[in-house]
């Protein structure tokens, strides 16, 4: 099996834009631009479609979704397939910035673990500002204090969250009835 990065570039990436002093890469533009876009579209069929509303429906009571007919298999599918081609689109944005190679995507979702934990599991908003709040931290982090320690402070916040507020930023403290 090969191992070796290769490097993938990027239309966009020798554009640079000046704006207010700042000089934005191309390629980072157009993420920020298409990540905005996808979220909306996400945003808008989870809230306003019957595939979304039966997704929220199954991830409130499987049970009681399946009794009012709700096909909880396709609700499934659907939703696997959604998440797939989110990361599918992850990677591809990902890849001109870094290498790609195998194992790529470890540490990128480890980080959207930590960034849903600080928003809150199922919460759209709360996972767009906990991105933020990561993505922030880890900037200064690393021009503050040391690069090297840039990605440890993304799971210092998680061990934080989960000891402090384990229902996430923006997420609602649900009891469980036994």
């Amino acid at each position: 099996m090969v191992q070796d990065p290769h490097n993938i570039v990027s239309p966009f990436s020798k554009i640079n834009f000046n704006l207010g002093g700042v000089t934005i890469n191309g390629h980072r533009l157009f993420i920020f631009i298409f990540s905005f876009i996808i979220i909306s579209i996400l945003y808008f069929v989870i809230q306003r479609t019957k595939i979304g509303i039966a997704m929220r429906a199954c991830a409130f009571d499987m049970e009681t979704a399946q009794l009012m007919g709700i096909k909880a298999t396709t609700v499934i599918v659907t939703t696997f397939a959604i998440g797939s081609a989110l990361a599918a689109s992850a990677g591809a944005l990902l890849a001109p910035i870094f290498s790609v190679y195998p194992t790529m995507g470890v540490m990128s979702t480890m980080k959207a673990f930590v960034v849903v934990l600080l928003g809150g599991v199922g919460n759209i908003p709360g996972a767009i500002v906990g991105g933020l709040i990561i993505g922030l931290v880890e900037t200064y982090a690393a021009g503050y204090i040391s690069s090297e320690y840039k990605d440890v402070f993304a799971f210092v916040i998680m061990i934080l969250i989960l000891l402090f507020k384990p229902e996430g930023l923006f997420g609602k403290n649900v009891q469980e009835k036994v």
